[in-house]
């Protein structure tokens, strides 16, 4: 009897590129092994914009583009779903009874406190939330729950069949040991056996040409827009690194091509609005999407970038020293910490160290939270007082190529804290087995 091929739904986080970026890297995998699936990929905002980049991967009549509340008007016989931490689309597997794999990147975050009350409270909300009714009636009691937008992501680990903890090391800085976290975490979302960690999910296949000219250097806010930001914020942010730039292309890189990376939506803004946002005649805006951004990686000098995660260890891969950019949000100071701690060198300027009283924030993405750090912003933007700070830091540390390639040696010490890049691996094998048996 001929063995029918699954129909599989795809989904992810609908902010930053990362996660869209983890599901590509997955389904390229699968693809790669043999597996044979019909794909279809529900999302919307970037999710769809990352995903119509990629037409070997999903046919354009499979890419349905729709709200949240549209998730519950899209055809329910899917044989399993594959999400990256958009708990919307988990909540929906979960009603409609079709298992759910979920990649969830920031798992290290769910640990910030040792509180037990915080975890009876997080049970307490989630069990409140799917009692009951249908899908649409579970999300309105997820928007009426109190949840932050990133603590609503636990939810995606609850729906869960099986949750794949994408393990980056600097999660060892602040928090508890690997079996303590998955233990608090199996406490509240269905048992510790239903998670496994894994490799960082990364897509390393574009070669690299040692021969290539490197003259361009990035500056990388591409994962800027999320949740927690509102237009507002984000327009002062990179008004202000705007600021920051236009020395270093005055004083010390005018042989160079700067490209700042940024949101589709928020090239727009700067297109309609280039007066406001004042950015040097040097600068080109762009947004690209991954796998053109790994493809000019490989012609990168310089990678200026506020902190993260994926864009990070694809800059180290490709040997593009990075200098960090003020964090967006203070959840993002304890990766800088992290790296520092595996022996690399990271510099930059960062507004955990410049500010003192930002120490008295918990490393937690609140609403208010956010609105402080992008106030702070806005007085370093009117300022001027922190204009010359990354000009500075360049003009004394990295001014010479030699400084640079000696900086990129040290920061590839991160490397040597993974146990390879097998995370899509991993989880592609699990998928194969699990059509295998049932």
């Amino acid at each position: 009897m001929k063995k029918l091929i699954p129909k599989i739904l795809f989904s992810a986080q609908h902010f930053g590129f990362g996660s869209q970026a983890t599901i590509a890297y997955i389904l390229k995998n699968l693809k790669r092994k043999g597996f044979k699936s019909d794909n279809y990929l529900v999302g919307w905002g970037n999710v769809t914009h990352f995903f119509k980049n990629y037409k070997e991967l999903f046919d354009s009549d499979k890419i349905i583009e729709t709200d949240i509340k549209g998730i519950s008007n899209i055809d329910k016989k899917f044989d399993l779903i594959i999400s990256c931490g958009n708990p919307y689309i988990s909540i929906f597997g979960y009603d409609c009874c079709i298992p759910v794999i979920n990649i969830d990147t920031n798992f290290w975050f769910w640990l910030l406190t040792k509180d037990k009350k915080n975890y009876d409270k997080y049970s307490q909300i989630m069990e409140h939330i799917l009692k009951g009714g249908n899908y649409l009636e579970k999300i309105s009691r997820l928007e009426k729950s109190g949840l932050t937008p990133h603590e609503s992501q636990l939810l995606s680990n609850k729906c869960s069949l099986h949750s794949f903890l994408e393990k980056f090391p600097y999660i060892n800085e602040k928090f508890p040991g690997t079996e303590k976290r998955i233990f608090r975490l199996g406490d509240i979302l269905g048992g510790k056996n239903k998670f496994s960690e894994i490799s960082p999910v990364l897509d390393l296949s574009v070669v690299k040409n040692k021969k290539i000219k490197k003259d361009y250097i990035l500056i990388n806010l591409n994962g800027m827009k999320n949740p927690v930001n509102d237009n507002a914020d984000l327009d002062i942010y990179v008004k202000m690194i705007a600021k920051f730039i236009s020395p270093v292309i005055n004083e010390l890189y005018k042989d160079k091509k700067f490209i700042i990376v940024v949101h589709p939506e928020i090239a727009e803004r700067i297109k309609k609005n280039k007066k406001f946002f004042n950015l040097h005649a040097g600068i080109k805006v762009k947004s690209f999407s991954h796998r053109e951004m790994l493809k000019i990686m490989e012609k990168t000098f310089l990678l200026i970038t506020a902190p993260g995660k994926k864009s990070i260890y694809e800059a180290i891969h490709y040997g593009v020293p990075i200098i960090f950019l003020p964090e967006q949000n203070s959840t993002q100071y304890p990766q800088v910490l992290g790296y520092r701690k595996m022996g690399g060198e990271f510099p930059g300027i960062l507004i955990y160290e410049k500010e003192k009283d930002l120490k008295k924030i918990k490393f937690k993405s609140g609403i208010e939270e956010m609105h402080w750090m992008y106030k702070k912003y806005e007085e370093w933007e009117e300022s001027g007082s922190y204009q010359r700070d990354l000009l500075d830091l360049l003009k004394n540390e990295y001014s010479t190529d030699i400084a640079l390639d000696k900086l990129a040696v040290k920061q590839r010490s991160v490397l040597n804290y993974q146990k390879g890049f097998a995370g899509a691996d991993q989880i592609s094998n699990f998928v194969i087995k699990y059509f295998q048996y049932i």
